[in-house]
């Protein structure tokens, strides 16, 4: 008795197959796609943590100015340097403190300065004194712009901007910052602060 028997796959078997390469297919897009999300996420967010930490160690800095040197203030839209006591600063950064000495107080001297061609911020202390080495040295990457405004009290008690700065120190500094993000959107950032040392 011949039976004709032919082997071959059957709708359902097709069905079912075809059923498991579509869910494999949206796994892996999924899985694709969060990816993409939590890049652009680290991206974006790794921009403004970078300016915040720039701004908060700004501030530092600020705060740690010393009045020893009458008119060491220097400071225009895009660049300011002062001097600052810096025994807790450096050793902040896990620095060895390696400062000049003016009397009994290790003074530095810090800058900021913004690079627009490779859009930068570069923040760098020096050993106090013309020529000094540099002790620590930080680029803040991403920053499409920043502005500095100085400001002093005027008669009435309020605090009057002015676009530069030179002689001795500010009573407040505005901090303005513009990064750009993955997308190119541009976020901008503010910061005021006050400098004890000032008034």
């Amino acid at each position: 008795m011949n039976k004709n028997c032919t082997k071959g796959f059957t709708i359902i078997e097709l069905l079912l197959t075809l059923s498991l390469i579509v869910f494999a297919g949206i796994g892996i897009y999924k899985t694709f796609s969060n990816g993409m999300k939590l890049w652009e996420w680290v991206s974006r967010n790794k921009t403004r943590m970078e300016s915040l930490f720039l701004l908060s160690t700004a501030e530092q800095d600020l705060k740690n100015m010393t009045n020893f040197f009458d008119g060491d203030f220097h400071g225009t839209a895009e660049d300011m340097s002062f001097c600052v006591h810096n025994s807790e600063l450096l050793s902040s950064y896990g620095t060895e403190t390696k400062s000049s000495y003016y009397g009994d107080q290790p003074i530095s001297r810090v800058e900021y300065i913004f690079n627009d061609e490779n859009k930068q911020v570069l923040r760098r202390v020096f050993k106090w004194g013309t020529g000094g080495e540099v002790l620590v040295s930080n680029r803040f990457d991403s920053v499409e712009g920043i502005e500095f405004a100085f400001y002093f009290l005027n008669a009435e008690g309020n605090f009057t901007a002015m676009p530069s700065w030179d002689g001795n120190m500010p009573c407040a500094i505005g901090i303005t910052i513009k990064i750009k993000n993955p997308d190119d959107s541009v976020n901008v950032m503010k910061r005021f602060i006050e400098i004890p040392a000032g008034y």
